[in-house]
């Protein structure tokens, strides 16, 4: 029962579901969400990954300029945003499609509701093939009312009647105004492989981030952390954005670092695999489940007392 203060739950809270009508978008499924301090909007469309995500009204989330609704090439098509899912058959560019198909898939949405408790979304994708694999990717998303974060369920069943393979990395991105030059990545990291040159050459200042450079090449850092939690830190903005995981299901932390102008945005992406020549799939048996929970958490920053 509602408060006797409330008339409607959507004074508090509400999950609305719409069809994109026009544009390159057009005929895109999503889903927004308000809970009284998140926005964000959960697309229908692409395995219920995380577009747009704001706290209390600052944007945090990279929103490449592609936009949604572009499917000719990866570089052509990639939306951004604050989750976008890859695998299952491959991640990063060792085999097409780039980082894979499932967040291309669309997802069967078996549930979405609001109360004063909050916003919950529950749906699968299935990633399956004639003669071969047969996997069930679910997920769950949870916000509650006025929380500052939201939780991400994901279950990858192999509901086949053998062994398969997959592999799954959650690509999640931040972007102006939340990362800006002099904004900082906390982790506990053991160690850093940088991937190129260019990377290796700028490996002291991995966990900084700089001005936005026109004609400069992206980054990209191969971490083992003790645990998993990546907080970026905007003292200027007087925000921290906080990516909490489980570092035993998810060992590598690649980190994406582009200081490109225009496509100036932050990955932080925990994954089952490395990339490039350690590249691994993981095995999972007939009938077994593995589950990844990630919490994405905003926060205001301290005054020290002002």
């Amino acid at each position: 029962m509602l408060s006797e203060k409330v008339s409607h739950v959507e004074e508090l809270c509400y999950a609305r579901r719409y069809v994109v009508l026009d544009g390159r978008a057009q005929g895109e499924r999503v889903i927004e969400v308000h809970n009284g301090c998140l926005s964000f909007t959960v697309l229908e469309s692409r395995a219920l990954d995380l577009h747009s995500f704001r706290h209390k009204g600052t944007n945090l989330s990279f929103i490449c300029r592609n936009g949604l609704g572009t499917e000719n090439g990866f570089a052509n098509s990639f939306n951004g945003g604050m989750l976008y899912t890859c695998g299952l058959e491959t991640v990063g560019a060792r085999a097409l499609p780039v980082h894979g198909s499932i967040h291309n898939l669309p997802a069967d949405v078996s549930s979405v509701k609001y109360d004063e408790d909050g916003v919950e979304i529950i749906g699968f994708v299935r990633q399956s093939e004639l003669f071969g694999k047969n996997l069930l990717f679910k997920r769950r998303i949870f916000t509650a009312v006025n929380s500052d974060e939201v939780t991400i369920e994901t279950e990858i069943c192999n509901e086949g009647y053998t062994d398969a393979e997959y592999c799954v990395l959650f690509h999640m991105n931040v972007g102006y105004p939340m990362l800006d030059e002099g904004v900082r990545i906390e982790a506990d990291v053991r160690s850093t492989t940088p991937r190129t040159q260019w990377a290796r050459e700028n490996v002291e200042r991995c966990f900084l981030m700089e001005h936005p450079i026109a004609d400069t090449e992206e980054q990209v850092f191969f971490h083992q952390v003790n645990t998993g939690k990546v907080c970026v830190v905007n003292d200027a903005l007087k925000k921290k954005l906080t990516f909490s995981y489980d570092s035993e299901m998810l060992p590598h932390f690649i980190e994406w670092k582009s200081m490109v102008s225009g496509s100036y945005a932050l990955g932080i992406e925990p994954s089952t695999t490395t990339l490039d020549g350690d590249f691994c799939m993981k095995k999972i048996a007939s009938g077994e489940v593995h589950r990844y929970v990630i919490q994405i958490k905003a926060e205001d920053g301290k005054d020290d007392g002002k």
